[in-house]
């Protein structure tokens, strides 16, 4: 790489704390309705750190926010960071990587201990080979490296080859917000702009309380109590979860659907474009893994028309349009999975506690945004009318609240690599009975959790089985302990439930 273009993506060198005034990163995310801030990480000296998560999440802006806090909270020497965006590099060879890294090391080397952020290193071929060279070579013992990728799936295999050099523990996952991070940092912001004085003290005040509040699954009288003490903002947590169920957790299509709705004069409607970016983001994913677009096209389609159902992967790939073999099926749907696309559920074997490999399964998309894209994308329409659809539809709409539970118990205990979803998250069915989700919380008890998005559920809908004594069932206003099973609306259970340390 040119020095002038290293030069230019390195503004701190020359402005130090004030370049967040001149970086267009930070200038995009300010001029957004939030600004959003995601979990920190706690840096090593010779550690090699590496974050998964799929495209639009905020990646890039992380790495900023984080690049000035090191400056402006922890004092360290502007000259002393570097940041290198790979998908500039010319070549996307990791010779020319390789340069670029110890050109930065040999102009930083003054300046005490370094920081490297190399972002969207998956333009890169082969970059976990010269990573491995430089750490071997002794070249990163004074450096803190961190690496980001939109490829999910590729960086998580490429990583696996760097076991011992500081990579174990330092892998992170950046996925879309959490419906508590969407509540608590869009909540303040909203308030500001609603001219209802009513609504905005209650928006100031769930902020507050729900500061304070958080839910566990490992105590579920605990959970209770804390639900208990948030219910009463069920109302203003009901409004937010709408939004939700629209934007994802995606930053760009809240900030647009947020402006649009509370700042006069920005049109009505979402920029399209938004959505036909994750369009591209799973295409991208697909082209680089060598598939095709037509097959995962029909692969999709089977999946989008069978959403919450449990089947086989044999009857997914009957259902296609042009009959995909199943073990294409099986590649293209794990593959998704792997690009944090889909969320794949299996069904659990009671007796093992562990999942069932051949038995059906379950499949989500990860996201609802990222459900609206593809079935726009899949259907050929407006976007933001699918989208509304969904909203608007009972049994879509249920589909939809089971697509959250799924996407929020997963991140509540997965680490990469040590504790994948499948160890402790599943579903199950017999000849008689199906639980929607089975939860294994951190005292290894099993729970079963049922989502019953009706206004009044009874507690007959739940068909107990053995080896399970605690139900949590997921409703849209009943709150009540009965029987050994709890119910919460879905809007209060999920604005109270953290993610894992490794989810940022």
């Amino acid at each position: 790489m040119e020095i002038s273009s290293i030069i230019t993506q390195n503004p701190w060198w020359k402005h130090g704390e004030d370049f967040v005034s001149f970086d267009n990163h930070f200038k995009n995310a300010t001029e957004g309705f939030i600004e959003y801030k995601r979990g920190d990480i706690s840096w090593k000296i010779g550690n090699i750190f590496i974050i998964r998560g799929p495209r639009q999440v905020g990646k890039t802006i992380w790495i900023k926010q984080h690049i000035a806090s090191l400056i402006r909270d922890s004092k360290v020497n502007p000259r002393s960071i570097s940041y290198l965006s790979c998908d500039t590099m010319t070549a996307g060879t990791r010779r020319e990587l390789g340069r670029a890294i110890r050109e930065l090391i040999g102009i930083m080397r003054d300046f005490g201990n370094s920081y490297i952020f190399l972002d969207e290193i998956n333009f890169v071929r082969d970059w976990e080979y010269e990573i491995k060279a430089l750490s071997d070579q002794g070249l990163l013992s004074k450096v803190v490296l961190l690496v980001t990728g939109s490829s999910p799936g590729a960086i998580k295999h490429k990583a696996e080859t760097l076991p011992g050099r500081g990579v174990s523990g330092n892998e992170f996952l950046l996925k879309p917000l959490s419906f508590r991070e969407f509540v608590l940092q869009t909540s303040p912001r909203i308030g500001g702009h609603t001219a209802d004085q009513n609504k905005k003290d209650s928006l100031n005040r769930l902020h507050g309380v729900l500061t304070d509040t958080i839910g566990s699954l490992d105590e579920l009288p605990k959970l209770y109590k804390s639900a208990n003490i948030i219910f009463p903002y069920k109302e203003e947590l009901d409004d937010l979860m709408g939004i939700y169920m629209q934007t994802g957790g995606f930053p760009r299509p809240i900030n647009e659907f947020l402006t649009q709705k509370y700042i006069p004069g920005k049109g009505e409607k979402m920029d399209r474009r938004s959505f036909e970016d994750i369009v591209r983001v799973v295409l991208g994913d697909i082209q680089r893994s060598g598939k095709g677009e037509g097959i995962a096209k029909q692969v999709l389609s089977a999946i989008s028309k069978k959403l919450g159902s449990r089947y086989s992967y044999i009857k997914l790939a009957k259902s296609t349009e042009e009959g995909v073999k199943q073990p294409t099926v099986t590649d293209y749907a794990e593959h998704l999975a792997d690009c944090f696309i889909l969320n794949l559920l299996f069904c659990i074997d009671l007796q093992k506690k562990e999942a069932r490999l051949k038995a059906d399964k379950k499949i989500y998309f990860a996201d609802p945004f990222i459900l609206h894209s593809v079935e726009s994308w899949l259907k050929g329409r407006d976007a933001e009318e699918v989208s509304m659809e969904y909203i608007q539809d009972n049994t879509a709409l249920s589909r939809l609240a089971e697509l959250l539970v799924c996407q929020h118990l997963a991140a509540l205990r997965e680490i990469p690599i040590q504790r994948e979803t499948s160890t402790f998250l599943w579903f199950y069915y017999d000849a008689r009975r199906e639980i929607d989700f089975i939860f294994r919380n951190q005292k290894e008890n099993l729970l079963g959790i049922e989502v019953k998005y009706q206004a009044s559920p009874s507690e007959k809908d739940i068909r107990k089985i053995q080896g399970i004594n605690e139900y949590i069932v997921l409703t849209k206003d009943e709150i009540r302990d009965t029987e050994g099973i709890m119910m919460f609306p879905l809007s209060v259970f999920l604005a109270l439930l953290d993610k894992s340390d490794r989810n940022l």
